[in-house]
């Protein structure tokens, strides 16, 4: 019976993915916005507001899971770029919540710079888009890697895609949430030519991947810490064996 719920639920909410009990993540287009926390417990937290305009579809599932009036604890920012913040402005003036983010992506997201793509055809495209301004309600992440109202959880600073990227890591049942660290999904084209995979693990899309050294540290990081799960900022969630083959099979791409 149990099972036949959980299917009849997925085949309802195709977009809406629940990893544990109270992990979701919510495939916003071709972003994925992760809701960390259930209808029992006493905070939960928004990970990552997809694409511009996504807050409404966001607030809509949301809604089912938590409750009308059970608005998140606070929103964390896994980076800055405009798949990841699309929806922010509208969701923090509907809930009334602060922003957490690394230091280091504060320029960003406080309407002082905008993020340059590596690659000169795409000046003037979405990937250049103007800044937003979120100061009021942005927070800086705790020095102690501590992540605000999500027990048991810490935030690792992995840098490569955006100087102040972090991924989110449980040990207790080796989660990892690693925004644009690595992907399941190629990018690299963007909406042109982007197709979905067999769930391989593939480098960030390139427009502004530039820091490769970084990347290539920031993987061998989050190697270390084994996670058994892994959801990212694009594509679907891998675990076990294919996740850990996918990880050793980019680190060496990069190596040569």
């Amino acid at each position: 019976m149990d099972s036949l719920k959980k299917q009849l639920k997925a085949n309802t909410y195709l977009n809406e993915i629940e990893v544990k009990d109270d992990i979701l993540y919510y495939i916003n287009n071709i972003v994925n916005a992760v809701m960390i926390g259930t209808s029992q417990t006493e905070n939960w937290v928004l990970i990552d507001t997809g694409l511009p305009n996504s807050a409404d579809k966001i607030m809509s599932v949301a809604h089912r899971r938590f409750g009308k009036n059970n608005p998140p604890a606070a929103i964390i920012l896994t980076h800055g770029h405009f798949d990841h913040v699309g929806g922010v402005v509208d969701l923090i003036n509907a809930w009334n919540i602060p922003v957490y983010a690394h230091p280091k992506e504060f320029d960003y997201l406080t309407g002082k710079t905008a993020y340059q793509s590596v690659f000169k055809e795409h000046k003037n495209m979405i990937f250049n888009q103007e800044p937003i301004n979120i100061k009021c309600v942005l927070k800086e992440l705790p020095e102690n890697g501590v992540v605000p109202f999500l027990k048991g959880w810490k935030w690792i600073h992995v840098p490569g895609h955006s100087p102040g990227h972090i991924a989110l890591y449980r040990e207790k049942d080796k989660i990892l949430i690693a925004g644009d660290a690595f992907v399941s999904m190629s990018l690299d084209a963007f909406y042109n030519t982007q197709k979905k995979t067999n769930s391989s693990v593939y480098m960030p899309p390139a427009y502004f991947s530039s820091d490769r050294e970084n990347l290539k540290a920031s993987l061998e990081k989050l190697m270390q810490v084994n996670p058994e799960k892994a959801i990212m900022g694009h594509g679907e969630h891998l675990s076990g064996k294919k996740l850990r083959v996918g990880l050793q099979t980019l680190l060496k791409s990069l190596d040569e």
